[in-house]
């Protein structure tokens, strides 16, 4: 593909970064971000924000959302730097076609979801890839997979967090958390409260958060110390998704996505089997979730 081809090529996708790059909602607060930075970003499951209403439709814990880069121009680089520079490197529609193949297979396990449509692969996906990983670092399918699922390095930093303040309870809500190299940055809803601590909601206030647990409160100023990777592991994604912290089902477990065929994760973290017996269990939790969340929003109301 000659420069010209990658051009137009290129300019079809920033249709995806409206949706991927923007990844703070209109209105909030954001820390300035750094040419080092980097996140893995997660949504935590919640009633509060659209996202975290999403994931709950596929998790009642966390859901992936991307491993997230700068984009190059903030600092005066190009899309798709040195691409003419560069021998043996994949065309932007090889790159796009290997992904599809590879987060196919695994964006149920790694809870990955589609925004729009939670039981939905793999346009959604593809797009995040071609934007932080092909767009902005021209980094191969592969090793983009490899970033989304480096769980074993439990010494990542927490570099992003998004919050919305609940004057019911007094504190700033956690509805996203990012981990990787490079600056902490805080994405504020306007009305956050300096000084507040920050919360991810449990089981206290129902469907409005985790209902499995309870509620974990941290530090407004030592946030970035007390939210480890670790934490967030071994207390969430663990909880859904037990081969994460246990390598024996790793080595176990099918590859085939249960999301390919139609059928949907079970919200308790093991992959759908198809039966009579897990449809029901997961209509009956949607059943309970939207009554939750029913009664969450009139005592709010």
């Amino acid at each position: 593909m000659n420069i010209q081809g990658v051009a137009i090529f290129t300019a079809a996708f920033l249709s995806c970064e409206i949706y991927c790059s923007s990844f703070t909602p209109h209105g909030y607060l954001t820390t300035a971000v750094t040419e080092s930075w980097e996140s893995l970003v997660f949504w935590i499951t919640n009633s509060i924000s659209p996202r975290g209403s999403a994931c709950a439709r596929h998790s009642q814990w966390y859901c992936l959302d991307a491993y997230h880069t700068p984009d190059p121009r903030v600092f005066g680089g190009t899309l798709m730097p040195n691409f003419s520079n560069r021998s043996g490197l994949l065309e932007p529609h090889a790159a796009k076609a290997w992904f599809e193949l590879l987060i196919r297979e695994q964006w149920v396990d790694i809870n990955m979801i589609n925004f729009a449509n939670p039981r939905d692969c793999c346009s959604n996906q593809v797009s995040k890839y071609m934007l932080f990983g092909l767009l902005h670092k021209m980094i191969k399918p592969d090793k983009y997979l490899a970033m989304l699922t480096d769980y074993k390095n439990e010494s990542k930093p927490l570099n992003f967090l998004m919050a919305v303040y609940l004057p019911t309870i007094c504190s700033n809500v956690i509805i996203e958390v990012g981990f990787g190299p490079g600056n902490f940055r805080r994405s504020h809803q306007p009305t956050v409260v300096e000084g507040a601590p920050y919360v991810i909601l449990g089981r206290e206030l129902e469907d409005a958060g985790l209902r499995h647990m309870a509620s974990a409160y941290f530090n407004y100023s030592t946030v970035d110390q007390e939210l480890t990777f670790h934490w967030f592991k071994h207390n969430i994604m663990c909880r859904d998704n037990a081969w994460i912290c246990d390598e024996t089902l790793v080595r176990t477990k099918g590859h085939k996505s249960p999301g390919a065929s139609g059928e949907k994760k079970d919200n308790g973290g093991a992959s759908g089997s198809g039966s009579k017996k897990g449809g029901k269990k997961a209509r009956r939790k949607k059943q309970q979730a939207n009554q939750g969340k029913t009664e969450f929003r009139r005592r709010l109301s």
